[in-house]
């Protein structure tokens, strides 16, 4: 027999080292992934037993079936893309995570949480003196790319081609709500930490994390507020910061910082301009009038394919709104998520996708813990705006932390 006592630390590091990781290249978190599962199933055998319950096997099926779609889809079409169905193998890996977590005391949890905060921090103090050095090196606050001046700290200006802006932001909202959810550090530590992370989920100009951030928060406090009364105080101050902030966007909507969130205000007054244009954001309206109307085809309702769906966007685009629209884009990327789900795997994927969002909130509420409740339904917007589980890093962060919050009961909160 193996010293159990020896595993349990050995493992508690690959724990450490998968929540830490999340922030390398994604080839290093995939090492510790697999050593960890590896390590895991040898303290299973070690100890001669599976001690799932009940409960945590059902949870891990949904899971399971979101992979089994992937596989099923890349036989079905054999234009399929088997990089992205591989990207998808950590699905298989719940019932792992979510027995190591059920398995482990709230102090070895507070831990694993302290690691993945500590490492958004350390990611983003690094960029800062990265785009400091360059800043002073150059003379200049902004950059130029394509002809327009950019903020350095702004959007890819500032992450580079490293992280992903919009996975960087939902990482930092994710460690403000385990800060707040968990206290793990005093008052005004916690305090300086939230302040910081905030400040740069401005900077990282990711429109649908800042979107999804004040539209769950608005939900929450709504659904919060018919519960208990208390909430309503909460309500009233974040209708008067969303007012206020409003307010500020519009007077300031000709300059760099703020121009990402104005553009709505020339929408209202001339709608046409959306079709006329061709920035990001434009695009992105673009693509979901053409995603959506594929919602009209009955032949897409089965499995039709994994990572197939940019191209049949592609596609639809070219046979059915070439006339109507210009459309000149790099990318056919669904941007949603509910929608490239069910391109790829039809009605099944649309529901998978949503029963598995429907879980964790529930989940969540049950057991009163407010923070994750909040967190997943900013999570269930933002998969509105991006496909997030088309990478490697939203692919590991949502099943790691699924399983990590599913692991938790009222008494840890």
């Amino acid at each position: 027999m193996i010293n159990s006592s020896k595993i349990e630390r050995i493992l508690f590091l690959l724990s450490v080292g998968v929540m830490f990781s999340l922030y390398f290249k994604e080839n290093l978190n995939s090492l510790f992934l697999i050593a960890f599962s590896v390590v895991l199933i040898v303290q299973m055998l070690n100890r001669n037993q599976f001690p799932l319950q009940k409960e945590q096997l059902v949870i891990s099926v949904p899971m399971i079936i979101y992979l089994l779609l992937a596989v099923v889809g890349s036989f079905v079409d054999n234009g399929s893309n088997l990089n992205y169905v591989v990207r998808l193998i950590p699905f298989a890996m719940t019932p792992l995570f979510i027995y190591y977590f059920s398995s482990i005391k709230i102090k070895l949890k507070l831990e694993l949480v302290g690691s993945f905060i500590i490492g958004n921090l350390i990611l983003l103090f690094v960029l800062d003196l990265l785009a400091i050095y360059d800043m002073v090196k150059n003379n200049s606050l902004f950059v130029e790319l394509e002809g327009r001046n950019y903020y350095r700290f702004l959007y890819s200006r500032f992450t580079l081609d490293y992280f992903n802006h919009i996975y960087l932001g939902i990482y930092s909202m994710l460690s403000i709500v385990l800060l707040q959810q968990f206290k793990i550090f005093n008052k005004h530590i916690r305090l300086t930490f939230v302040l910081y992370l905030i400040l740069h989920l401005i900077m990282l100009g990711s429109r649908a994390v800042v979107i999804s951030a004040l539209i769950g928060a608005l939900v929450f406090l709504i659904y919060a507020s018919f519960n208990r009364r208390k909430y309503l105080k909460y309500l009233v101050i974040f209708l008067s910061f969303l007012t206020i902030s409003s307010t500020i966007v519009y007077a300031f909507r000709d300059t760099l910082l703020l121009n990402r969130y104005s553009q709505v205000f020339e929408w209202y007054n001339n709608w046409d301009i959306i079709l006329e244009r061709n920035y990001s954001v434009n695009n992105r309206i673009k693509l979901y009038i053409v995603g959506f109307s594929m919602f009209k085809d009955v032949s897409l309702y089965g499995i039709n394919g994994s990572g197939s769906a940019s191209s049949l966007i592609e596609e639809k685009y070219e046979s059915h709104f070439q006339n109507k629209f210009n459309f000149n884009t790099n990318t056919y990327n669904t941007h949603n998520q509910y929608l490239n789900n069910f391109i790829d795997w039809g009605l099944l994927g649309l529901l998978i996708t949503i029963l598995l969002l429907t879980i964790a909130i529930k989940y969540s509420i049950e057991n009163q813990l407010n923070w994750v409740t909040f967190f997943w339904l900013f999570f269930s917007i933002v998969l509105m705006m991006e496909s997030v589980l088309i990478r490697h890093r939203g692919i590991v962060l949502f099943v790691v932390f699924f399983s990590f919050f599913l692991s938790l009961k009222k008494s840890d909160n």
